[in-house]
């Protein structure tokens, strides 16, 4: 049987890692929109994304680069460092190869430019989490 609602037998628990509101409420929209996730928490610096992390134990994280008291790349490499790890989901607008390095250097498994978030995280979402697949709570 299908359905012609959104989806909801596949919602990925997700952390959004932004230090700019418009920004981590806009893809908040897109996921949801979309079906593919379901928002449990919102940080604005890296070292509270590793606490939040370890309390809420999301399936992903959308982690910004650029952000106050701990950037997103040390916050990737310490979050997929540890057992259970989420996968984690790198944005920028800084289109630098360098960060892109950097971010499958610390463990990402994606990463998108924030200008073309709409088009790129729908697919990369679809790859990391099969439609097919359970998410195990």
């Amino acid at each position: 049987m299908q359905s012609t609602g959104k989806r909801r037998s596949c919602r990925v628990r997700t952390l959004i890692v932004d230090d700019s509101a418009p920004i981590a409420h806009l893809i908040t929209g897109l996921l949801e929109g979309h079906g593919l996730c379901e928002v449990v928490g919102m940080a604005d610096n890296g070292q509270e994304a590793i606490e939040i992390v370890a309390a809420l134990r999301p399936d992903l994280v959308i982690m910004d680069v650029q952000m106050p008291k701990m950037n997103g790349i040390d916050a990737t490499r310490i979050i997929k460092s540890r057992p259970g790890a989420p996968h984690v989901v790198v944005i920028t607008f800084d289109h630098r190869k360098a960060y892109e390095d950097a971010a499958y250097g610390a463990g990402a498994d994606g990463f998108c430019s924030k200008e073309h978030i709409a088009e790129q995280l729908p697919p990369l979402l679809r790859k990391l989490f099969p439609p097919s697949s359970k998410n195990k709570a």
